[in-house]
């Protein structure tokens, strides 16, 4: 960057994050070498080492000894002597120019002693860490600092800093580099661990631990958890199919000023590849893992953690993880960390229970190696010089496993703890955290430093491949295989097949169901596990004696230690571990109080544990279930088949209900309703309707202060949101395909306005309602909601849910909403009602299938009418008006922000000049502006190639806009390149804003070179870089008004290329312009500067520019704000006044500046006036997370808002019902059942 006037010229950087300034006072020395660890000797005998290699006629002072202001001397080439003086600093210095030239100014008296001696250089070795940034950085003004003190000692001098001696080390023999090993870390320490002599005791003992442990763990996570019958091998590599992922949350930059996502969630998402091999080469260190149940979270966490383990352990095939990645990993089952919390010994279940001071997770940390190592004495200092010494894999699997909300919330807590101490860390340690979607307002690690990544539903090709591999595991041969790939890819065309088999876990059930039974598998959830299971005891039963002798006590046995191991989690916060004297207790105390034979129990437990796959020994005299699904499968079963059994008149309903209203128990309740009866499914979907209802916002009255009453006093608060995604969860499940009149009633449910900000929310997480599961109804009911308010934005949201929805079936979906659409959009065609209708139409890119005489009937009367109809895809004939109108639409600058879709010569001049494509900024956002801005931009269409054949045909000319035409064309950020394309626009259409505007990116490219010259001619592109710090020349360009479009023009011009001072001198000329313009022109500028403005061409403008705001005009106040902010910062510009905000919004509706700043504002200090100006703002708008405090809305304003969510933007709708269902306590449910007598209570 170059400072040019007072403003700085942006020039277009490459794709990637923005780094940190590297000439901000540096908190930590990082670097590949650990010189503090050597302390001030140690140091200084590196460095003698460094010159004795580099220099063999190096003499090396004594360490410790008065040596007279040199550490080293060696003769100079041109005679006399250079000097070396070693400079050690144990901490950070917060200003090291100035510290090394105090230390240089401090032996004055030795210098001048050893230049009269003959020293003709003076060289300074320091551990401090400089900077590089051109003249700021601390390496440039040191330097200049050297020069002086050169002159005025009479020698000349230099600096070693610390990236000059990691270079050295780095180039020097790895013998010396081993004798210095405590300054190790990273990849270095592992290489001396695995490859050095052994030279220190503690170094010794540090990599047996270590190695013992990665061991201990190895054989661990050799095996899949998930024990399948008659597979030849279990082992974990064997079976391991890499699952796609997307990330659908980035984490926050980290700012004083609060900075926002790049990426919004939910909305879009950034397709990773494969889970494992994104985490092996991970470019964010902090990672939480989402994924449904049995999508293979712990299957991921082993195979990442075994990879590195390979790697250290010499086994498995070489470069699964190239050298320089490899990491030392901890796999830590959080389940059993809030355990310990709670004062058990996860490790030694016989051990009392104890009450825990200490309750970092460093300290569990030295309990779980101290138990892996086999019982080595480690501490948490040892855990530390691990965790500062290696590069860190850390792995905390099943959050979602942690079963009480209060202990969850403490591990999160903890969580973060460990992630800001890691900061400082010289190697930043990987932390990986998995756990299912969260919808419940459970305490989970924060979007500000965590990216979010959920794995997908498994793919045809994933699928194939995990079946070979499941084949060649049982050792089929190939006429059995090729019979088990024929039967399954022909029954997973059938959709309900096909969504169980996007789940691994029920993959791989499926798989065992088709080679028992072939074509008889079921296409239910609960009936996948339930026919699994008895498949699997009937071959059993065939094998045992005992098992076939007492079959049905197994079951319920195998059933009621589910529902135990499972509330017992809740209720005394365990890790759903029990030592075998209480497994045989359990089993004993079902037996007595089901008037069972109690001497069954040591038959009952060898078969629980010796023949049923579900249970397994994971520590010595423990039993556990093996995954988390079965244990749930089975506490469903227990709970449906025994709960109640013992009363006459039980309402088996309020089990659902129960179940229903908690979220640890959301599994559960999706099996439990997957056993319900053709004849249960009226009560199952009485009770959601009352849940919902319950649940309502209107249904909840406000009490007491409205402003001033905490959210947590909310009376009948409940978890909406997490109701709303597993109600749709059972849908998925088809748990009511059998009624469908039952079906299209819970389907209709999620009509209301909340329920859509949730389910949009949600949608990557949640996935899309298959056709004849509730889809129908679910989008007849949104579309008549939409033809009863055409008009209201959150028909727009309504048609964009039906749109999300219509992946699971889209041809399917396309015909139902044009069936739908184009009645409407006939009778709308020519009326004032047409724009709405085609907006409505934009989220399936209805235009596109629009019949031709409704086509032809549309007048497109108006800018907005024609914008709607490009993002529609309407391609009225070549050379008609409704052609003309789209085109002038995109020439005039009113398409700034809008998506093209379809074949017009509109939408193919729009693709070809968005203006991430001139601004470099295409690749780098998919959504671009979005999460910044509050509005969506859109990534170049994948129809670009298409689009510039059909330009070219119609005229040659738009050649100019293509630079490789074979390959999707970019246009170079170049100041010809915008001006060719520029020309030839204006040569094909005459003078318009949008070549005017591509004329100003290429301006802006060229402002770090621009020289205060007078340029020949009147063009102001070509001019500005010669003048553009001139205010006369500026005044001078100011446009007629007869010229709209060059007073458009110069406006833009002038806001992205002048310099601050010039700008404050014609903010007269700004707002005369401002009012000049015809409004459609006012509006097309406001819309090309907002957008332009995302893409900071330039540095934002100070905040004295917004001095004059109050008293200008509104338009000319939104475009000065537009330039004043940065895309970056989520700035609640406090200089403006909110009624001024409010004068904004009015006149331009795309002023992301003011949306954000009443954003930030509400965020600060809610208030009634801030949230009526949000409502002004609309539910159209999507706000990212907001990186700060916590924010409290009063009960009045939580209830406001989600009475009224149609009015509100999704964040404030979301974090409104957040902040209600944080209000929710449950009781666990083992209390509810025995409050309602759920279960016999024995003899």
């Amino acid at each position: 960057m170059s400072v040019v006037a007072g403003r700085v010229a942006r020039v277009v950087a490459p794709t990637g994050s923005p780094s940190p300034s590297s000439d901000l006072p540096q908190r930590s020395q990082r670097g590949r070498y650990l010189y503090e660890r050597l302390e001030e000797k140690g140091f200084q005998r590196l460095c003698s080492a460094l010159l004795a290699h580099a220099f063999p006629d190096v003499t090396c002072m004594p360490v410790g000894q008065a040596d007279g202001g040199r550490d080293a001397v060696r003769p100079h080439p041109g005679g006399g002597t250079i000097v070396y003086q070693v400079k050690w600093s144990a901490t950070p210095e917060r200003d090291p120019v100035a510290w090394l030239t105090n230390a240089v100014r401090s032996e004055a008296a030795n210098i001048r002693a050893l230049v009269a001696r003959g020293a003709r250089r003076y060289i300074l070795l320091t551990s401090v860490a400089g900077t590089g940034t051109l003249d700021r950085g601390t390496v440039d003004r040191l330097h200049r600092m050297l020069v002086g003190l050169s002159a005025e000692f009479g020698v000349e001098m230099a600096c070693w800093w610390r990236a000059d001696l990691d270079a050295r080390v780095d180039g020097a023999p790895e013998s010396l580099r081993w004798a210095f090993a405590d300054m190790l870390a990273g990849w270095d320490l592992i290489r001396y661990m695995l490859e050095a002599p052994e030279r220190e005791v503690r170094e010794m003992k540090l990599r047996d631990l270590l190695m013992k442990v990665i061991a201990a763990q190895w054989d661990e996570d050799a095996k899949v958890k998930f024990k399948q019958v008659d597979l030849n091998s279990h082992a974990l590599a064997d079976l391991y199919v890499d699952v796609r992922a997307a990330r659908v949350r980035f984490p926050r930059w980290k700012s004083a000023g609060g900075k926002v996502a790049k990426t919004p969630s939910n909305h879009s998402a950034d397709l990773l590849g494969g889970a494992a091999e994104y985490l092996l080469q991970a470019d964010h260190p902090l990672t939480v893992v989402l994924g449904a149940p049995g999508q293979g979270k712990s299957t991921l966490a082993q195979f990442v953690c075994q990879c590195h383990r390979a790697a250290l352990l010499v086994r498995g095939p070489a470069g699964v993880v190239a050298q320089d990645q490899v990491r030392v990993p901890l796999k830590v089952e959080l389940r059993d960390y809030a355990s310990w919390l709670g004062g058990d010994n996860p490790f030694d279940l016989s051990a009392p229970p104890v009450r825990r001071s200490a309750r970092s997770l460093e300290a569990f940390l030295a309990d779980l190696l101290r138990a892996r190592s086999g019982g080595r004495r480690v501490d948490v200092e040892t855990v530390h010089d691990l965790i500062d010494r290696f590069p860190l894999l850390l792995v905390l699997d099943g959050l979602d496993e942690v079963a009480d909300s209060a202990v969850r919330a403490e591990v999160v807590d903890q969580i973060e703890r460990l992630r800001a101490r890691l900061s400082a860390n010289s190697w930043t340690p990987q932390v990986v955290v998995t756990t299912r979607p969260n919808s419940s307002n459970l305490a989970e690690p924060s979007t500000d430093h965590f990216e979010h990544v959920v794995l997908l539903p498994l793919d045809a090709e994933i699928r194939s491949a995990y079946l070979r591999k499941w084949a060649a595991a049982l050792e089929l041969s190939p006429h059995d295989e090729q019979s088990l790939t024929s039967i399954f890819e022909r029954r997973a065309m059938e959709p309900h097949i096909a969504q169980l088999a996007e789940n691994p876990m029920q993959l791989t059930i499926l798989l065992y169901l088709i080679l028992k039974r072939g074509d008889s598998i079921p296409q239910a959830r609960t009936e996948l596990y339930r026919s699994f299971m008895e498949t699997f005891l009937d071959r059993e039963a065939a094998k045992s004696a005992s098992v076939h002798r007492h079959r049905k006590d197994l079951e319920e046995v195998t059933a009621y230690l589910g529902w135990h191991l499972q509330s017992i989690a809740e209720t005394e916060r365990s890790n759903g571990t029990l030592p075998i004297r209480e497994i045989k207790l359990a089993i004993l105390e079902y037996l007595f109080t089901a008037d069972k034979n109690v001497d069954l129990v040591e038959e009952l437990f060898t078969a629980v544990t010796d023949r049923v796959w579900a249970l397994t020994s994971k520590e010595q005299g423990t039993f556990q279930f093996d995954v988390q699904p079965v244990q749930e499968y089975f506490a469903a079963k227990h709970l449906y088949e025994v709960a109640g059994a013992d009363r006459r008149y039980f309402d088996t309903s309020e089990v659902f209900r129960a179940l229903l209203r908690r979220p640890y128990w959301s599994n559960t309740c999706r099996f439990y309703a997957g056993f319900a009866a053709v004849n249960e499914l009226a009560a199952l979907a009485e009770v959601l309707e009352e849940e919902f209802e319950r649940l309502s916002p209107q249904s909840v009255p406000p009490l007491g202060d409205p402003e001033g009453q905490p959210t947590v006093q909310i009376p009948g608060a409940g978890r909406i949101a997490h109701t709303r995604t597993l109600t749709w969860a059972l849908l998925r499940d088809g748990v009511f395909a059998a009624r469908p009149r039952t079906q299209a009633a819970v389907a209709r449910l999620f009509a209301d306005d909340l329920s859509v900000h949730i389910l949009l929310a949600n949608g990557r997480e949640l996935g899309p309602l298959p056709h004849d599961r509730g889809a129908d109804a679910f989008a007849q009911a949104l579309l008549i909601r939409v033809e009863r308010e055409p008009l209201h934005p959150m028909s727009v949201l309504r048609t964009q849910l039906v749109a999300h929805n219509a992946t699971s079936d889209t041809d399917a979906y396309t015909r139902q909403f044009d069936t739908w659409w184009q009645p409407h959009m006939a009778r709308a065609s020519g009326t004032v009602d047409e724009a709405a209708w085609l907006r409505l139409g934009v989220a399936l890119r209805a235009g596109e299938r629009l019949p031709h005489d409704i086509t032809e009937r549309l007048s497109l009367a108006d800018t907005a009418t024609a914008r709607y109809a490009i993002s529609a895809g309407v391609t009225p004939p070549p050379g008609s008006p409704g052609d003309h109108r789209m085109l002038r639409a995109v020439l005039d600058g009113h398409c700034a922000w809008d998506e093209p879709a379809g074949r017009s010569h509109a939408a193919d001049l729009l693709r070809l000049t968005r203006f991430e494509r001139f601004t470099g900024s295409g690749a780098r956002e998919h959504y671009i502006g979005g999460p910044a801005t509050g509005h969506f931009g859109w990534p170049s269409s994948n129809r670009t190639r298409e689009a510039v054949t059909r330009l070219v045909d119609v005229d040659v000319r738009y050649s100019a806009l293509v630079t490789a035409p074979d390959a999707d064309p970019v246009i170079p950020a170049t100041a010809s390149s915008c001006a060719e394309v520029s020309a030839a626009i204006r040569e094909i259409h005459g003078e318009c804003l949008l070549a005017n505007a591509i004329a100003a990116i290429g301006v802006c490219t060229v402002l770090e070179f621009a020289t205060d010259q007078e340029a020949v001619g009147d063009d102001l592109a070509a001019g500005v870089p010669h003048n553009r710090t001139r205010r006369a020349w500026w005044r001078r360009q100011f446009p007629d008004r007869t010229d709209p479009v060059a007073l458009a023009g110069w406006t833009l011009t002038l806001l992205l290329a002048a310099p601050e001072s010039i700008v404050s001198e014609c903010v007269d000329l700004v707002e005369k312009a401002l009012l000049e313009l015809p409004q459609s022109d006012r509006s097309a500028l406001l819309s090309m500067s907002s957008a332009l403005a995302r893409y900071e061409l330039s540095v934002p403008l100070s905040r004295s520019i917004l001095g004059p705001v109050r008293t200008l005009a509104a338009p000319a106040a939104a475009l000065l704000l537009h330039h004043a902010v940065s895309v970056d910062a989520l700035d609640p510009l406090d200089e403006v006044h909110h009624q001024t905000l409010r004068r904004v919004l009015d006149a331009d509706p795309y002023c992301w500046p003011v949306e954000r700043a009443v954003h930030a504002r509400m965020h600060r200090e809610p208030t009634e006036a801030l949230s009526a100006t949000l409502r002004e703002v609309g539910p159209l708008v999507w706000f990212g997370p907001f990186d700060g405090a916590k924010v409290e809305l009063s009960l009045g304003l939580v209830h406001a808002i989600l009475c009224d969510a149609a009015s509100y933007p999704e964040y404030w709708v979301t974090l409104a019902e957040s902040l209600r269902s944080a209000a929710t306590r449950e009781v666990p449910l083992a209390g509810v059942a025995r409050e309602g007598r759920w279960f016999a209570v024995g003899r």
